[in-house]
């Protein structure tokens, strides 16, 4: 995803994901994640080249 701005498709209005340890829905922060929780929502990251091939190499 380039850029940024409101939500607007309705997919992804309840979407949850981490970033650095918070948890976003719908593209704002709503509170920072235990460590134990990471696991329970996907990664949302900004990835080089070297960190999207480690993420598909472990898949």
């Amino acid at each position: 995803m380039i850029g940024r701005g409101p939500i607007k498709d309705e997919k992804m209005v309840n979407f949850e994901f981490n970033m650095a340890g918070d948890l976003y829905l719908c593209g704002e922060p709503v509170r920072v994640l235990a460590i134990d929780e990471y696991k329970d929502y996907l990664s949302m990251a900004i990835s080089g080249y070297v960190l999207v091939e480690r993420y598909l190499n472990q898949h």
